[in-house]
């Protein structure tokens, strides 16, 4: 029993929730259940769609940021006001 629990991996119990914050906090809501691998869903995750361009403003700078990619692996690029572009993956 013992190399089976311990970790998430593929041909082990998994035991585990998923929650919005720390298990302690007063806001804190619990949105996956899992036992023995199987989900009992709570309050269903939400995926927010962020992708866009986003300009950025403080101080007396202004940059770009752009965000790209599929929902579940975005990237994201930051053009600022000299030209520079930093590419994040």
């Amino acid at each position: 029993m013992i190399n089976q629990v311990g970790t998430l991996e593929q041909g082990k119990i998994a035991n585990f929730i998923v929650t919005s914050d720390g298990l302690f906090e007063d806001e804190m809501v619990i949105h996956h259940n899992w036992v023995n691998g199987q989900p009992d869903v709570l309050k269903a995750l939400t995926t927010t769609d962020l992708r866009g361009t986003y300009v950025l403003d403080y101080k007396s700078q202004s940059d770009t940021l752009t965000v790209s990619g599929d929902l579940e692996k975005l990237k994201f690029s930051l053009k600022t006001n000299d030209s520079t572009t930093l590419k994040v993956k």
